[in-house]
């Protein structure tokens, strides 16, 4: 199963998004919405983890480090 398959869950202390697409959370991380500090969890994981742990969303932050630095 690729990233772009899976649906996600994020959460940050009492806010939570469930169910999110591989593209939904880029797009909110760009916007500000989710940070790679927030705990992400998908059907299969034994438990939650920091976004920035996981292999197939580490792009997403290192996309928006580069476009902080522009």
């Amino acid at each position: 199963m690729s990233a772009t398959e899976k649906r996600w869950d994020v959460k940050r202390d009492a806010l939570r998004f469930p169910d999110l697409s591989f593209g939904a959370i880029k797009r909110m991380t760009l916007c500000g919405a989710i940070k790679e500090d927030d705990l992400v969890w998908h059907s299969g994981m034994s438990g939650w983890r920091k976004a920035i742990e996981q292999e197939e969303l580490k792009p997403i932050f290192n996309s928006k480090s580069n476009q902080n630095e522009k």
